[in-house]
């Protein structure tokens, strides 16, 4: 979905594709791995479309979803 994503962003601004839309960073410390993720909707937040912010919200929630499960299994 990330690619699409960025294009539909990069049709709307083509400048905007540089922002990273989906960075995340996985690292250990102290025994305990950890997740940290700049989240898509603000990425997007200055393009200003509210079908690209819609979809940075989905893009988003997909992420946190996808983030809890891993805690889950654990």
């Amino acid at each position: 979905m990330e690619q699409e994503f960025a294009k539909q962003v990069a049709d709307v601004n083509p400048g905007a594709t540089s922002l990273g839309l989906l960075q995340i960073s996985i690292y250990e410390q102290n025994g305990r791995t950890h997740i940290s993720a700049i989240k898509p909707e603000s990425a997007v937040a200055p393009i200003r479309n509210s079908e690209i912010t819609g979809d940075g919200h989905e893009l988003q929630e997909r992420l946190i979803d996808l983030i809890e499960s891993l805690g889950r299994e654990s």
